[in-house]
């Protein structure tokens, strides 16, 4: 009996230990910036594919051409602060094509053949 509550004294300052410890990390991580990963997975060639980030007025925080994003090509946009919602374009035969807005919510994105053949032309 007296091992038992030993165990259970150490294994508690075990624990408070860990507390302690876990609690002594960065606070700052909703200050941190993330990405969003987009990757080809249709039979596209994207030339000058952009991404361009908005703000929950829909005004424009970023766009940045990353050039072609080929078939199996995989890339990373920051999200900028106050950004709500992104959306993707690409140039092809002399129109941009636009793809529909999306939740900066969504941190991977593989687009399809289904996906990109519905992106509207300006």
């Amino acid at each position: 009996m007296k091992n038992l509550a030993k165990y259970m004294t150490a294994l508690m300052m075990v624990l408070a230990m860990g507390l302690t410890f876990s609690s002594c990390g960065d606070d700052d991580d909703d200050d941190k910036g993330y990405s969003i990963s987009i990757q080809n997975n249709s039979t596209y060639d994207l030339p000058r594919f952009r991404v361009v980030f908005l703000n929950n007025r829909d005004e424009q925080l970023t766009d940045r051409d990353f050039g072609t994003l080929s078939p199996g090509d995989k890339i990373k946009a920051d999200v900028p602060t106050g950004a709500v919602e992104f959306y993707m374009a690409t140039y092809l035969n002399g129109n941009w094509y636009f793809s529909p807005n999306y939740s900066t919510s969504y941190r991977n994105l593989k687009l399809s053949n289904a996906e990109v053949g519905e992106w509207s032309t300006n």
